[in-house]
């Protein structure tokens, strides 16, 4: 099979929307094709204002086709999209969008009062498009800048990641590949799109294989369940204060029924593995079945991401037989570089890197932990105008100093161990 060639996020999305195009994309209401004309209309307006490449352009607006599309067409023209954080101090927007010279924002109704002296242009469908004109395209390369991410919520402490056309459709392809995301497959968007974990996992990855995406409204466990109960989800991602919470609520569901009930289903939580071990699996199946009602029976695996999540919560959910893989990235990676196969999932490590990414270990000590460094597609361009940051970031064969650590065992899984100063580890 020939390998796939794309020089940008133009021929990422177009690629997609014409081999998927009659496919559902968005909430059961807009195609791949949909997609693909209302993104390009949005281009051919930026276009038709003014805007070329190379324009930094922001989108403060909640989880929504909206979102999705606005920044596709962003990066169409080889924009450079600055996704906001609705969650933020008023005062802290006018500073970021002078750091990156940023003077035009797509907005959503209900943020409108947040941002002064840009230009606002709505993220409705219905406005800010021009359907009458042909986008022009656009020479662009791998290694064009597409977004820029604020490492931090205080704009001042904060550094700016730079992440190219590549850094975002290689790491969307790699994952979706990885981990077999099929055409019509549906995953629920939790996670805020404006975290490039969220975007990876939630929406890029599946777009990259034809998956459809569900936006998850808000995150009330009566909500959610709405969501898990009326769509056939078979993936959805989550940061570990989430899995913390649904497994929370679970447990204090069952122990407002019935004590004796709570005792029976706990001791199943830390005992069903030697119940499966022994060929009486259908026990604990009985027993959990409930739970995995409450999540649908066509869920395949859960990602957990950005931090690790307790030990104790992750043999809860293998023991109730859920497969929730724990991956690996920061916003210097495109969101996510590692995670492990849900089919060979290996408690406590963070998996492989995915396709065209590589781990190096430095500075090992004599368990053979040491610093993560990191090199790939899924790697950063580098930080925004901060020299000095990119020459301790980077080494002379551009692998990226993580500033984590972690040792590799013979098969190259990844095992996180800490965050310290490497002293400590020597």
């Amino acid at each position: 099979m020939k390998k796939e060639e794309l020089n940008s996020l133009y021929d990422f999305y177009k690629s997609r929307c014409v081999k998927y195009l009659p496919q559902m994309l968005f909430d059961s209401r807009i195609t791949y094709g949909d997609a693909w004309v209302y993104a390009a209309a949005r281009a051919a307006f930026l276009q038709q204002q003014g805007y070329k490449k190379g324009t930094v352009i922001g989108l403060l607006a909640p989880n929504s086709s909206e979102w999705c599309i606005t920044y596709m067409a962003i990066t169409m023209i080889g924009g450079i999209v600055l996704p906001l954080d609705a969650n933020l101090p008023l005062t802290a927007y006018p500073q970021m969008l002078k750091e990156v010279k940023c003077t035009t924002v797509f907005i959503s109704d209900e943020y409108k009062t947040r941002l002064k002296k840009v230009k606002l242009f709505s993220v409705d469908l219905n406005k800010s498009t021009d359907y009458n004109t042909k986008m022009k395209p656009v020479q662009m390369n791998r290694d064009d800048i597409a977004s820029y991410v604020f490492t931090s919520a205080t704009p001042r402490k904060s550094k700016i990641v730079m992440l190219s056309q590549a850094n975002i459709f290689a790491t969307a392809i790699g994952l979706g590949e990885f981990e077999g995301f099929k055409p019509g497959e549906l995953s629920l968007c939790v996670l805020p799109l404006f975290h490039v974990y969220a975007l990876c996992t939630n929406f890029t990855a599946p777009f990259a294989c034809g998956g459809a995406i569900v936006f998850q409204p808000s995150l009330e466990e009566v909500d959610i369940k709405k969501s898990l109960a009326e769509n056939p989800i078979t993936c959805f991602s989550a940061v570990p204060q989430l899995w913390k919470l649904f497994m929370d609520n679970v447990l204090n569901k069952v122990k407002s029924e019935s004590l004796i009930k709570y005792k029976i289903f706990t001791f199943f939580l830390n005992y069903s593995h030697v119940f499966r071990a022994i060929g009486l699996k259908f026990i604990p199946g009985i027993v959990f079945k409930p739970v995995h009602r409450m999540f649908g029976l066509s869920q395949r695996f859960f990602i957990s991401g950005g931090t690790s999540l307790e030990k104790q919560y992750v043999k809860y959910y293998k023991n109730m037989g859920f497969t929730l893989v724990e991956s690996y990235g920061l916003a210097e990676t495109a969101g996510l570089i590692t995670l492990p196969h849900y089919k060979k999932n290996i408690s406590g490590s963070v998996g492989t890197p995915i396709a065209n990414n590589s781990i190096k270990i430095k500075r090992m000590n004599e368990h053979g932990i040491g610093e993560i460094w990191l090199r790939g597609d899924s790697v950063m361009l580098g930080y925004y105008k901060n020299d000095a940051a990119n020459k301790t970031a980077f080494d002379e064969a551009r692998f990226f100093n993580t500033g984590d650590f972690g040792k590799l065992d013979v098969k190259k899984n990844l095992y996180i161990t800490e965050r310290s100063k490497v002293e400590k580890f020597l």
